[in-house]
């Protein structure tokens, strides 16, 4: 093997951890997103207080007030 071609194969290696990585991420985020908008869904139901569902959501009830109006 060459050295052009063991760089080569490197390169794609270290492509496909950093996908892999970036996709891992971004299934995390979303997990989280979604989350936040069910408990903002039982919030605006009725199901439970603003206050309970900034404690579920890990926020600040003012920081969890600003995504109940967006």
């Amino acid at each position: 093997m060459t050295l052009e071609m063991k760089i080569l194969e490197e390169t794609k290696y270290a492509r496909k951890i950093a996908l892999e990585e970036g996709l891992e991420r971004g299934l995390e985020q979303g997990l989280e997103q979604g989350k936040l908008l069910e408990i903002i869904s039982c919030v605006k139901d009725g199901l439970f207080s603003e206050e309970v569902g900034a404690k579920r959501a890990g926020l600040s009830l003012e920081e969890f007030k600003k995504h109940l109006t967006n």
